[in-house]
């Protein structure tokens, strides 16, 4: 699938930014934009087994609002229309923040 200049697709447009994840609300909104995207159609989580079993990562069809969330959150979502990956990050036991952002 070719992903042309980095730029989205119509479907996945909104999907497009950085959003900075620096409170735990931030993290909860991330969950459901996310979510949101998933139910509609636009993007999926994309599994990635071995890595996540060595983060030690709860599946994210598993993860609510209310967590689980873990020490730390990492996932990668594809737009199902042009392909486009996105990452939701954010490292929790610290606070330190994290982000959802397109992958370069």
């Amino acid at each position: 699938m070719a992903f042309g200049a980095m730029k989205p697709c119509d479907s996945c447009k909104e999907l497009w930014k950085v959003y900075p994840i620096r409170l735990p609300e931030d993290l909860v909104e991330a969950v459901r934009r996310a979510r949101r995207f998933i139910d509609a159609g636009v993007i999926e989580w994309v599994d990635d087994e071995h890595s996540r079993r060595n983060l030690g990562l709860v599946p994210f069809d598993r993860v609510t609002e209310e967590g689980p969330f873990g020490d730390i959150i990492s996932y990668d979502f594809r737009c199902r229309h042009c392909g486009r990956k996105f990452l939701l990050i954010a490292e929790t036991y610290h606070g330190r923040g994290g982000r959802w952002e397109p992958a370069a």
